[in-house]
């Protein structure tokens, strides 16, 4: 897969569908007519999806304070689009205290969004780094700053593990996966050492048995 996210022409009409046949029917289109690559909640329920987004911001800022939004992998870059025009459009006085810093590994998507974003160039920069790296490309805001980060395709495609654990015996399992010569591959489960992941487990299966 292409580092390309597709993105319809216009808004999709969902005041015209007539069900979720339809939808998915405009939904497979539009996978069809890009490139190769994939379609996000953004591009797909633009532009209300950016602009809930952007109430709830607005919900999580002191009107007082300046505010940096940090978007982690921003695509295309309309949801920074889509959020500084909300803002500019609507809240004026919060656009001029709002700051936008796009973080991207892929260089094409980086440059897509210097384009896109080019009305707002004064309000947003482009950094071109991985996720993992990107606070070595952004300072400490100060106190009076408030802070919003934004991860909406990203933190389900970092490297993560699997565990299980076994409320029984308290222990923690991290699930390894191997060569099998039958299957091909198979799941196998280790113990875990690491104090700060069998406690993050612990408590979340715990929270879970307990209807939390």
């Amino acid at each position: 897969v292409q580092d390309c996210i597709n993105s319809p022409q216009e808004p999709l009409p969902f005041n015209q569908m007539s069900g979720m046949n339809e939808y998915h029917g405009a939904l497979r289109q539009l996978y069809y007519d890009g490139v190769e690559g994939w379609v996000t909640p953004v591009e797909i329920f633009q532009p209300w999806y950016g602009q809930a987004i952007a109430n709830w911001i607005l919900s999580m800022q002191p009107r007082a304070s300046d505010t940096v939004i940090v978007e982690m992998g921003a695509g295309n870059g309309t949801l920074a689009l889509t959020i500084l025009d909300y803002l500019r459009d609507l809240h004026p006085d919060i656009y001029m205290k709002t700051y936008y810093i796009t973080v991207d590994v892929s260089k094409r998507l980086s440059g897509v969004q210097t384009e896109r974003l080019v009305s707002h160039e004064a309000r947003c920069i482009q950094i071109l780094s991985s996720v993992a790296d990107m606070h070595k490309h952004i300072d400490t805001p100060p106190s009076n700053l408030t802070p919003i980060v934004i991860g909406l395709e990203v933190l389900d495609n970092l490297t993560h593990d699997k565990i299980t654990h076994n409320p029984k015996t308290e222990e923690v399992f991290q699930t390894h996966v191997i060569k099998d010569s039958k299957h091909g591959f198979a799941e196998i489960l280790r113990p875990i050492s690491d104090p700060l992941t069998v406690r993050a487990a612990t408590l979340f299966m715990n929270t879970n048995a307990n209807g939390g």
